[in-house]
């Protein structure tokens, strides 16, 4: 597994991390097939200065996907996700929402979808 990550600040109160992934290991599929994962990520950060403690957003993203190798000739193609957003109102009040969706490795027909 290899994750490479880049942080920049756009701004005083803002800034943006992106990174990429890699994995590969044995497929639950068969111990002799091996198996590999892409992913990429995204995490926006928006804190004013003068504000800290009472306001702030923070915004993140993830894309995860499985290509098939040679062994998996003719099989499906997973992928998966996730979006997420929180905001700060006050000192100690939040609101935020999450939604996912992955597919299944065996079956890309089947879906786990959720989300607030």
């Amino acid at each position: 597994m290899g994750h490479l990550r880049g942080y920049k600040d756009l701004s005083e109160s803002t800034n943006v991390d992106l990174g990429v992934s890699y994995a590969r290991g044995h497929s639950p599929l068969g111990p002799a097939l091996l198996y590999s994962s892409n992913g990429v990520d995204a995490t926006i950060r928006w804190k004013p200065l003068r504000r800290s403690i009472y306001n702030s957003f923070v915004s993140r993203s993830e894309f995860i996907w499985g290509p098939p190798g040679p062994a998996y000739a003719g099989r499906c193609k997973p992928f998966g996700f996730y979006v997420s957003a929180d905001y700060q109102l006050a000192r100690r009040w939040f609101f935020g929402a999450r939604f996912d969706q992955s597919q299944r490795n065996d079956n890309t027909a089947l879906q786990d979808t959720g989300g607030l």
